[in-house]
């Protein structure tokens, strides 16, 4: 029987695979720092925003992987600029989802009328700067020894995509229906201003699984 792939908007009722994709990517080690498993009820409070969508992938009716974008920061300065994750379940990776994710997410957030969108990688995810040099994005800068996870220092290399450069085309070697996305909103609310430091919900790098065991556009679950 033919795969059939959908990517589309989240809804309620995928949170507990979302987390579950989530938490499988944390107990890997390979694509965030982020060490506390997520329920449920923290996805649910990603939905809800025109501005920052939360995606997933469906492959003959099972939730695969999702992508997210994050607000960069609370300050009004940075109300056009967005951070990006993609994760793919490691069994359904290889099959293409991480770029259909990313194509789908990089054009709904260029729908919402947003600018930039950067990725925080680790340095030797070759499969993550594989993606994003794919749609696009440059690679800005390394941070060396940023962080430490499963008891060792990791580099994270920071990636962006100015939306009127990057690619956008779905790359895929099987037919992914995309189910349409609403229509850019009329303006992007600005944020309060604050002095605050940006807290991200995930705090490492983007996460893209495509073709190889870890995956961060970051797909790692960032693009955590």
């Amino acid at each position: 029987m033919k795969r059939r792939d959908v990517v589309r908007e989240a809804s309620a009722e995928d949170c507990a695979s979302i987390a579950a994709i989530y938490n499988e990517g944390i107990a890997e080690g390979r694509s965030t720092f982020e060490t506390e498993t997520r329920s449920a009820t923290d996805i649910d409070g990603w939905l809800g925003s025109p501005i920052h969508p939360v995606l997933v992938a469906e492959s003959t009716g099972l939730v695969a992987g999702w992508a997210r974008i994050a607000p960069y920061s609370p300050r009004a300065c940075y109300a056009h600029i967005a951070e990006a994750s993609v994760y793919v379940r490691a069994s359904m990776r290889g099959r293409g989802l991480g770029g259909a994710l990313a194509s789908a997410l990089l054009e709904r957030t260029e729908q919402a009328g947003l600018e930039k969108v950067i990725g925080k990688l680790f340095a030797d995810n070759e499969a993550s700067r594989r993606l994003t040099a794919r749609y696009g994005f440059r690679e800005v800068g390394l941070h060396l020894r940023h962080g430490r996870v499963c008891g060792e220092w990791r580099d994270v290399l920071v990636v962006e995509l100015l939306l009127e450069i990057g690619v956008l085309g779905i790359d895929t070697d099987d037919p992914v229906i995309v189910h349409a996305m609403p229509a850019r909103p009329p303006s992007i609310p600005t944020p309060p201003m604050t002095g605050a430091k940006i807290m991200h919900t995930d705090d490492t790098p983007p996460a893209v699984a495509s073709g190889s065991g870890t995956n961060s556009i970051r797909s790692g679950p960032r693009l955590a």
